[in-house]
This record gives structure tokens, sequence and C-alpha cells, in this order.
């Protein structure tokens, strides 16, 4: 607790501001007191703060200035944050500038027209120009042909469904997705023998060690090189393995001594070296390799 000097009463330390010049660290006027004197002087001097502000919009401008030649990619930055935050402004913007661009197109035909320029194309006023018989015809038929742009019915804007956005967000969610899982499953279909094997005791190093593998490759943690694993499995090979049935129905790479026994509390600890060693692991049947569990053989 802390006694306020203006208020005379005992509040909270988490009510007081930080002071790094008092010995105790915080002011001694509670925030609330604060806040009131804080007010009190702004009605009592406004135009001080009038100055302030101004003053402190003239250093800004000075900032943005020589930001902007110091660098035009942060210029083109700030003005992308400014069309995200104010995209109606910026929209009712553009709304006028094709307005406008409308009328000047018809002020160049209507000029067009009163000096005689009848057989004169419109492609430069209106983007596709007329056809060969509009070119030809009278003025009337040139006139309804300027006037059909005009009649033109525009396109109306989509109203926003919140329910119908989340939906097919969600379903390109699961389109990409499904694309995701066909590439992965096409390269591991295409996958030589030793990326499978590879992969496999990545995944089953990182379970092991419980997310402090780090991202580092599982050959530095273990000692030894994916050939030497390879020579020391065909070395143990019974009779019809190989490595194309490896796998779920096939033979599975077995722990002698269980995995789950063991107690590993990171790369460094001599047991993870123990349980990933090449002399303890085996090459067994699927079928072996469940019925064993964690026993030791």
């Amino acid at each position: 607790m802390k006694l306020c000097k203006k208020c005379n009463t005992s509040k909270h330390s988490y009510e007081f501001y930080s002071n790094p010049r008092s010995l105790s660290g915080l002011s001694s006027i509670c925030c609330e007191c604060c806040k009131a004197s804080n007010e009190k002087w702004k009605k009592n001097n406004p135009k001080k703060i009038l100055e302030y502000r101004k003053n402190r919009d003239i250093k800004r401008q000075a900032l943005r200035v020589e930001r902007y030649k110091q660098s035009p990619e942060l210029k083109r930055k700030i003005a992308k944050e400014y069309r995200r935050k104010n995209h109606q402004k910026v929209k009712c913007w553009v709304k006028k500038a094709c307005e406008k661009q409308e009328m000047m197109r018809l002020i160049k035909l209507r000029s067009a027209f009163l000096s005689g320029d009848y057989g004169r194309p419109y492609a430069n006023i209106y983007c596709g120009g007329p056809s060969d018989k509009q070119r030809k015809g009278n003025i009337k038929t040139q006139l309804v042909w300027a006037q059909s742009f005009r009649l033109q019915k525009q396109k109306k804007t989509p109203v926003y469904d919140p329910v119908k956005q989340k939906a097919y967000s969600l379903a390109n969610r699961e389109r990409d997705r499904a694309k995701r899982n066909k590439r992965k499953s096409k390269y591991r279909e295409n996958a030589n023998d030793s990326k499978r094997l590879s992969r496999r005791m990545s995944g089953a190093i990182s379970r092991s060690l419980c997310g402090t593998k780090a991202g580092r490759h599982w050959e530095t943690l273990v000692g030894y090189t994916l050939n030497d694993l390879k020579k020391h499995l065909e070395s143990l090979w019974a009779p019809g393995m190989n490595w194309k049935n490896r796998g779920i129905n096939g033979w599975h790479i077995d722990h002698v001594f269980p995995e789950s026994r063991l107690v590993i509390d990171g790369p460094d600890d001599p047991t993870f070296r123990f349980c990933w060693s090449l002399d303890n692991l085996q090459p067994l049947w699927s079928d072996d390799n469940i019925q064993k569990a964690d026993s030791v053989a």
C-alpha cells in the first residue's frame, strides 16, 4: 500500500505511475489525481495545446517527406496500408474519377458531332470503336450507337454474405489440403528406399525426443550415417526381407531393449544414444514385433 499526497488515501501500488527518480520507484500522486490535474490544465490552457498540436503535425509532416525522399518503397507501403484501412474512401474516389472520365468522353463525342466529323470512328472515345456499318451510317445511327454505351446496364455489386463466404473459404481450404496430400503421397510413392528410411528415422527420433530435436538432422544426433544403418539392417535380414516390403505389413525396425522402458531427457542423454545405437536396432517381422510388445528380446 502507498499513500497519495494529494487525496491522502492509501492505495495499492498498481494505482500509481512509475517514477524511476523516486526511492520507491512510484510517483507520489495516484493515477486518478494525475488524470484530474491533467484535465484541469487542459481546460485552463487551450492555446498551448493547439500550438503543441500544430508543431507536432508540422514535425510529423517533415518526417514523412524525408522518408518518402529516402525510400520510394516506403511510400508505396504506406499508400497500400492507407488503401487497406480506408477502402471505402478509395472506392468513392475511384467512382468519382470514373464518372469524370465518362463525362469527358461524352464531351469529346459532342464536340466531334458539332464540328461535323461524322465519318470519323470513335475508337479513341470508346474502347473497340464502331463497326463498319455504324461508321458508314448517318448521324442518327451514330448517335444511337453512342447512346447505347450510356444505356448499358451496370453490373450489380455482389452482396456480402458471411455464411456463404465462410462455406466458400472452407471448401477452398479443403480443396487445397486435398491437393497437398495428393502431392505428398505421389512424392512418397516415387521416393527411393534411402529417402523413405531417412524420413522414418527422422520422425521416430523426433517423437522420442518430444520436440527437443530442434530441426537438427538425425544423423548428427545418433552418431552414424544412413549407409551404416542400411548395412547393419541388411546384415540382420531374415529370409524374404527386402527394402520393398518394409512397412506395416512387412518388417519393422525394432528396438532390442524397448524404447518405452527408457527415460530420455534429451539428445545429449546417454540413454538416448543407447536407445538409437546400431546394436539396439534390428529388423523384425510386423507380427513378431506386435507380439513382442515391450519385452526384451
